[in-house]
């Protein structure tokens, strides 16, 4: 299905946007180990800054060289990439952030094939499925073992052995030692503070304490400052409390990228249904065939929840996996202004139905 709003200069600067998180995530890591050599890593910048020059045009923008991509991978896109039709806040995606890519930036990028953080997501679920593959206790195996990662993105260190042993998996694998850059100290004493929305550690850079990597935590207040060693709120979230980083561990950041943050907005679709009078919710049901099984009465509704930067790519996507049983497609309300694009640009016939989060919560409570 072609979709002439978004042709030609829509889909430009869709491929220049994909190809910029891919030579931005290739940017960040270009001193690591199993990063693109020099010669790769120059042929991704200046791929991604051809395309974006190209798409800038459509705006009357001048075209970008390789060095002057690389400043603007830290600035909103829309101050150098526009869109004829950018959706308000749209602003906020930005592709590096204190020297990482951006959970967006790992979006567009894993859309693309070119996230190794979602290889590594996928490699510790799969571990746990096969594990407890064929067991009694399967699926409520694999529901308090997924449950437990999304609700302890940092957790005491024998916790996480109890919750990871019954699904075969090594602490080592799934979580590691609260980074370097996350510790400051008060008076003698090293500390690390957890985001009071994901609880992973937030990230400290002189007197700011935040939850950088993730714009949704930070949109939602997760933003502090350090004065006289304590923790001063710059938003609506009360300051957490400080930890001690010799009695806590951190998941991997993949796990926490991919596992994560999706999966708060899973549990809070799941709080918010099951308070609605008659309604049962099965979370991740068929050991994760999809997210939530909603059933009130006679009416029943399988959810996807989606929280993906890029509506084009998610539609792509969907129309890549088609499915056979009608599926609601749900995003958050943060994300609503993707509900019309999907309904567009997704094939009827692929068998999904749209929704944001609060949307979805109206049609279950007002179904008979």
């Amino acid at each position: 299905m072609t979709d002439t709003l978004d042709a030609p200069d829509a889909l430009d600067r869709e491929k220049a946007l994909v190809l910029s998180a891919l030579a931005a995530t290739a940017w960040c890591a270009r001193d690591e180990d199993g990063a693109p050599n020099g010669k790769a890593l120059i042929e991704r910048l200046m791929t991604a800054a051809s395309w974006a020059s190209r798409a800038r045009r459509h705006r009357g923008l001048p075209s970008l060289s390789v060095a002057e991509l690389v400043e603007q991978f830290t600035q909103p896109v829309e101050t150098w990439l526009p869109a004829a039709d950018e959706p308000e806040g749209a602003g906020s995606l930005v592709l590096v952030e204190d020297g990482h890519p951006t959970p967006n930036c790992e979006d567009l990028a894993d859309d693309a094939g070119g996230s190794p953080l979602a290889e590594v997501e996928q490699n510790v679920i799969r571990a746990a499925m096969s594990h407890i593959r064929g067991r009694d206790d399967e699926a409520a195996a694999y529901t308090a073992f997924r449950r437990f990662l999304v609700e302890h993105a940092t957790a005491h260190h024998a916790d996480a052995v109890g919750a990871l042993l019954p699904v075969g998996l090594e602490v080592a694998r799934v979580y590691q030692r609260v980074p370097g850059t996350a510790r400051t100290r008060t008076g003698r004493q090293e500390v690390f503070y957890r985001c009071p929305r994901c609880r992973w550690p937030m990230q400290v850079r002189d007197t700011s304490v935040s939850c950088l990597r993730s714009p949704t935590c930070l949109a939602a207040g997760a933003r502090f400052a350090l004065r006289d060693d304590s923790l001063v709120p710059l938003a609506k979230l009360a300051a957490p409390d400080p930890a001690s980083p010799d009695e806590w561990v951190a998941l991997h950041p993949g796990v926490w990228r991919f596992t994560v943050l999706p999966g708060l907005e899973e549990l809070d679709l799941e709080r918010r249904l099951g308070r609605i009078e008659g309604v049962d919710v099965q979370l991740w049901p068929f050991v994760d065939a999809y997210d939530l099984d909603v059933r009130r009465g006679s009416h029943r509704w399988r959810i996807d929840v989606k929280d993906h930067s890029s509506a084009s790519s998610l539609a792509r996507h969907l129309n890549d996996k088609p499915v056979t049983e009608q599926t609601w497609i749900v995003v958050p309300h943060a994300r609503r202004e993707q509900v019309p694009r999907l309904q567009r640009l997704v094939e009827p016939d692929a068998g999904y139905l749209f929704a944001d989060a609060n949307e979805m919560v109206r049609r279950i409570k007002g179904a008979e």
